[in-house]
C-alpha cells in the first residue's frame, strides 16, 4: 500500500505535566511514513526543555521535525494552528494538543479510511476521556468515559450543516485526519472567533463530505487548566453565533431555526449559569419560554433558597461595580484623569490586575494616554476566550511570567490584599487599588 506522508502538529501551552506522554504516543505510532511539526506558544513551565530533551529521538524517528519553540505568547489556538498547518507538507493533517494521546494504531486506520474514500475530506473516529491524572502505561482507560463522533458516515453535506446547526454535532479535533487541499480550497481556522475548529466544522459542513470511522483512536485529556477547558463568556458566545448567522444565515432554512434556537440559547443560558450570572440566567430563560423554546435546565441547578442566595450576592458585586463606575464617570467630568495621576505619581509602566467591566474601563482610559504604557493585563481567566474581548492587548495568566512595571493596578474588589501584596513583591513594584484613587482622591 501507497503510504502518503501524514503531518502531525501538535501545539503546546504549559503541558510539562504530559507532553511526555503526547510525544511517546506519536513515536509509537504503527504508521511510518510521519513527518511531526510541534509548536509551543511560549510555555512558563518545563514543556519546552522536556520537547527539547526528544530532538535526537524525534529526529530518528520521523521522516520530517520542526520544533518551533522560540516564538513569542500569542494565547490564540486558531492562530498557532494556521501558523503550524502551514509548516507541514503532508497528504494529510492532523492537529491535536500537547496534553492529548493517540492510540497506536490512530493514524494507520485514520489514513487507510482517507485513501478508501477519496471523496472525503474528513476522516474522524472516537476517543475515550482521561483526567489529568493519566498516566500512559500506568493508568487503565476508563472505557465508560468516552467521545462518539457523530455517527453518519459519508453523510451528505446538507445533513451535516444541520447537524452543526441543531445539535452538538462536531468532530472530535484530536480524532480527526483533514486533507490537506481541504484547508487551500475552504480556508483555515478563522481566527476571529472564539473555538480553534468550531466554525471551521459549519464551513465544511456546507460542501464537504466526513467520513466516520467506528473506532477508537485517541485519548483527550480534559484538566481544570488546560486552554480550552476554560468557557468562554456569553459575550463571546453571542458574538460567535452573530458570526454564524453572518455567514451562513443564506444558508439557514426555515425548518432549522427551532432547532437553531434551542441549540444557541441553550448554549449562552448554560454559560450564564456557570459564571453564576443568575439573574440573566433566569431573565434569558423566561424569554425563552415565552418565545416556545425549550429550557435545558443544568442538571445541578441549585435549590431556589440556594440561587436566591447567589443572586443576592451577584446583585451586590454588580451593585457595587456600578456605583465605582458611576463615580468614575462623575470624576472624569469634573476633570480628573486616571492618566494624569498616575504620570503625577511618576509610574510611565503599568500592569492592569482583572479583566471586569471595571478592568477593561481602564485598560480604554490608559491605552490612548501620553506617557503612561499599559505593557500587559493580569488575569485568572487569562487562558480563556477573554481576550477576545480586549483585541490585541497582551493579557497573561498570574502563573504567568510578569515583565517588570512601574506598579500595578488592581480593579476588582474582589481581589485580595494577599493576592496584591504577593503580585508586588514578585514585580518589586507598587500596588494601587483603583477604588483607592476613585473615592479618595
Amino acid at each position: 500500500m501507497d503510504m502518503p506522508l501524514v503531518s502531525l502538529c501538535i501545539l503546546s501551552y504549559n503541558e510539562e505535566k504530559f507532553i511526555s506522554d503526547c510525544i511517546d504516543s506519536l513515536i509509537d505510532q504503527t504508521y511510518k511514513n510521519i513527518e511531526l511539526i510541534i509548536y509551543d506558544d511560549e510555555s512558563q513551565d518545563g514543556t519546552a526543555r522536556i520537547i527539547r530533551s526528544y530532538e535526537d529521538k524525534l529526529k530518528e524517528r520521523f521522516v520530517r521535525t520542526v520544533l518551533i519553540l522560540d516564538r513569542k505568547h500569542t494565547g490564540y489556538i486558531s492562530k498557532n494552528d494556521n501558523y503550524i498547518i502551514k509548516q507541514s507538507r503532508g497528504k494529510y493533517v492532523k492537529v491535536l494538543g500537547g496534553d492529548d494521546l493517540l492510540l497506536p494504531r490512530c493514524v494507520e486506520r485514520l489514513t487507510a479510511c482517507a485513501e478508501e474514500h477519496d471523496d472525503c475530506s474528513v476522516i474522524y473516529g472516537n476517543g475515550f476521556i482521561i483526567d489529568e491524572e493519566f498516566v500512559r502505561g500506568k493508568t487503565r482507560i476508563d472505557r465508560g468515559r468516552v467521545i462518539y463522533s457523530f455517527r453518519n458516515s459519508q453523510s451528505e453535506s446538507t445533513d451535516l450543516f444541520k447537524a452543526r446547526l441543531t445539535s452538538n454535532y462536531y468532530p472530535s479535533a484530536p480524532a480527526s485526519l483533514i486533507r490537506r487541499d481541504t484547508f487551500e480550497r475552504k480556508g483555515y481556522f478563522d481566527e476571529s472567533c472564539i473555538g480553534e475548529d468550531d466554525e471551521f466544522w459549519t464551513r465544511l459542513s456546507l460542501t464537504e463530505k466526513f467520513y466516520y470511522l467506528d473506532e477508537f483512536v485517541v485519548c483527550y485529556r480534559k484538566w481544570s487548566k488546560q486552554v480550552s477547558n476554560t468557557a468562554a463568556f456569553p459575550e463571546d458566545l453571542k458574538r460567535y453565533y452573530e458570526l454564524i448567522e453572518k455567514k451562513y444565515g443564506m444558508y439557514i432554512r426555515e425548518e432549522y431555526l427551532p432547532g437553531y434556537n434551542e441549540k444557541k440559547y441553550n448554549h449562552i443560558l448554560k454559560r450564564l449559569y456557570m459564571i453564576n450570572s443568575l439573574s440573566k440566567y433566569e431573565s434569558l430563560a423566561e424569554y425563552m419560554r415565552e418565545n416556545n423554546i425549550p429550557v435545558h435546565e443544568p442538571e445541578d441547578k441549585l435549590s431556589a433558597e440556594a440561587r436566591l442566595e447567589r443572586l443576592m450576592k451577584e446583585d451586590k458585586r454588580n451593585k457595587h461595580v456600578r456605583t465605582v463606575l458611576t463615580e468614575w464617570h462623575k470624576r472624569i467630568c469634573e476633570g480628573f484623569s486616571l492618566a494624569g495621576y498616575l504620570k503625577e505619581a511618576g509610574y510611565k509602566t503599568a500592569a492592569i490586575y482583572g479583566l471586569g467591566e471595571i478592568g477593561y474601563m481602564t485598560f480604554y482610559e490608559l491605552s490612548g494616554a501620553d506617557g503612561i504604557t499599559v505593557k500587559y493585563s493580569v488575569d485568572e481567566g487569562a487562558r480563556s476566550y477573554i481576550r477576545y474581548r480586549v483585541s490585541d492587548h497582551d493579557i497573561r495568566h498570574p502563573t504567568d511570567r510578569l515583565d517588570p512595571v512601574d506598579v500595578v493596578i488592581f480593579t476588582s474588589p474582589e481581589q485580595s490584599a494577599e493576592t496584591a501584596d504577593r503580585i508586588g513583591e514578585t514585580l518589586g513594584c507598587p500596588v494601587i487599588f483603583l477604588e483607592d484613587i476613585i473615592f479618595d482622591n
